[in-house]
């Protein structure tokens, strides 16, 4: 009962809402401690604090006045109430929630609805709904919507916590303006400057903290059981965007406010309206806010400098190290990297290098292999790395060609003329062999055993088949007009069926070839065209598997039955001939 009721909970991501909200409120405390003592009014903290010290120098007991003790609400100094603009009789106090003022929220309840972090939650829930659809429908599992969301989360929640920053510092300036009837520059720069503490630190957070939370508890469970080695689809947030969000939140945004805050109690150097004699009489403070303002420099500049050294240093590097992987991915192998240093970068670009040398080493023994055996056989037998193919039952079309006449116009060439001029014939042969995914199992003198089958990527292979043995009548043509040799003529048998596949031979000496009763009527169905004096026959089990649309140039002429050694039943065979 009790793991049933946790693995529920568990699919609502309670932690997930929580590490949102906490972030939200620690930021609030921070924004707003800022905001309510940097909004300490120095003139009038002066005039009563003079008028303290002049009450207890004569002995006096000072008492604040009523107005002032009224308006604030901040700590005793001295038994001294101090006024804050943020924390007037007004009222005045912005949060990312529903809001104290009851006047403002009366008067301008959408915008104060807005603000609610309810509605933050609400729609940030909204963007997971799909996800939870999944987690409580088995039947539901839309992956490119579920992939986008879970992906897409990160930048999603930084997106939306800058339009909060905005739209707070916007309503913020608009409130202020409506409670006091004016809106002084220092207000403007402080609400400016706890904005960017409030996204900035938030932001932080979230890419940092919460980041780790929805690789380990969202996308993990989701992507180990769709598609957990497939290459996800989405908007990312780079490494260099997180050192720089991180350097901005923890180094310059502080380094402004530490400016900040002793400028803002000399309004007058904000306002530009200061002389020699401002200088003089404020010089105690004057100096440590220009130290301030030089060692700022001096670490802004230095911050600005980390973010270009990281980006040309690593960013750079491992998004060439994503393009090399890319194109290896497209098979383009000539891409090694040059490994200057031993970090991390240097190790990555020297093991990439290292699986390049593999990969080619493989590649060039596959164009070697498949010199002697066929790219398929080859292919078959370096993925499952298995010399010794199993055995098996497949469901084929084997095609025999040979030429006719072959012996007595083989004696008339040299070895040398005769082997050149069979590797030519072959030449023209094998291309649309291969251009309708024939598997060459073997060449025999000057015959071509060619297999077509699902097995070896071929659905249709009977269309396949004939498909090819057209187009070698073609290609015969064309060696033909080469004048190279006397002309030649070729017969072509077809037949399909079950054929028995696997490796024939000894332990030394091995052959992936085909065997069976089929097998030898395809080649004694390319016997008969020379009885039958055409250039291509199928069988009826061919003919039966193959429509006439696929061959609008081409008729099928039924042939008397042919009695065949072996066959008790006459086989019926059909020409293929060109349409006049």
């Amino acid at each position: 009962m009790f793991k049933k009721i946790y693995a529920f909970i568990k699919k609502l991501y309670p932690l997930f809402y929580i590490y949102l909200i906490i972030p939200i409120v620690f930021c609030l405390i921070l924004v707003d401690f800022v905001e309510s003592y940097t909004l300490i009014d120095p003139d009038l903290l002066r005039q009563e604090t003079n008028k303290c010290i002049s009450s207890l120098k004569s002995g006096k007991t000072f008492k604040v006045r009523e107005d002032i003790s009224q308006k604030t609400k901040l700590p005793n100094i001295f038994s001294l109430k101090i006024l804050s603009f943020g924390n007037t009789n007004k009222n005045f106090r912005f949060r990312l929630t529903s809001g104290r003022n009851s006047s403002l929220r009366k008067n301008y309840p959408y915008l104060y609805l807005l603000t609610d972090i309810r509605i933050f939650l609400l729609i940030t829930f909204l963007w997971m709904f799909p996800i939870y659809r999944y987690n409580f429908s088995k039947k539901y599992n839309a992956f490119d919507k579920i992939q986008s969301r879970i992906v897409n989360l990160p930048i999603f929640l930084f997106i939306f916590v800058w339009i909060i920053t905005i739209y707070m510092l916007c309503i913020k300036l608009f409130f202020y303006e409506v409670v006091f009837k004016v809106l002084p520059l220092r207000v403007i720069l402080l609400y400016a400057l706890t904005s960017a503490i409030f996204g900035c630190f938030l932001s932080f957070f979230y890419i940092t903290l919460l980041l780790r939370y929805i690789n380990n508890n969202i996308a993990l469970p989701y992507f180990k059981k769709n598609k957990p080695y497939s290459l996800k689809k989405g908007i990312p947030i780079t490494l260099t965007c997180r050192i720089t969000l991180m350097i901005i939140s923890l180094g310059v945004v502080p380094t402004l406010l530490g400016i900040f805050i002793p400028l803002s109690f000399n309004e007058n150097l904000i306002r530009g309206n200061y002389n020699s004699l401002y200088i003089l009489q404020n010089i105690n403070l004057l100096i440590p806010l220009l130290f301030m303002i030089i060692i700022g420099a001096y670490f802004f500049i230095a911050q600005v400098i980390t973010i270009i050294s990281f980006r040309s240093g690593i960013q750079k590097p491992i998004n060439g190290l994503i393009g090399r992987m890319k194109l290896v991915s497209q098979n383009q192998l000539d891409c090694k990297m040059p490994v200057l240093y031993t970090d991390e970068i240097g190790q990555l670009n020297g093991h990439l290098n290292t699986m390049l040398d593999s990969l080619i080493e493989q590649k060039n023994i596959k164009a070697k292999f498949g010199k002697f055996v066929s790219e398929e056989i080859a292919n078959k037998i370096i993925e499952t790395e298995k010399a010794n193919l199993i055995s098996e039952v497949i469901n084929a079309t084997v095609l025999f060609s040979d030429i006719r006449n072959f012996t007595p116009f083989s004696e008339k060439l040299n070895p040398t003329e005769l082997v050149e001029f069979l590797n030519l014939y072959f030449s023209y042969m094998v291309k649309p062999i291969h251009a309708n995914l024939g598997l060459i199992n073997k060449f025999i003198g000057d015959a071509i055993m060619v297999i077509f089958s699902p097995n070896f990527g071929v659905e249709n292979h009977a269309t396949s088949a004939v498909r090819a043995a057209i187009e070698m009548d073609e290609a015969l043509k064309k060696f033909n007009a080469l004048k190279n040799y006397p002309k030649v003529n070729h017969g072509i048998g077809i037949h399909t069926g079950n054929l028995i596949a696997g490796n024939i031979g000894t332990p030394s000496r091995m052959e992936y070839t085909v065997i069976g009763d089929n097998v030898n009527i395809a080649s004694r169905i390319e016997s008969q065209t020379k009885i039958l004096k055409t250039n291509i026959l199928i069988s009826k089990d061919v003919r039966e598997n193959i429509t006439e649309s696929s061959f609008p140039d081409h008729h099928f002429v039924m042939c008397d039955p042919v009695n065949m050694k072996g066959k008790s039943e006459p086989i019926l065979l059909y020409k293929v001939e060109k349409i006049s």
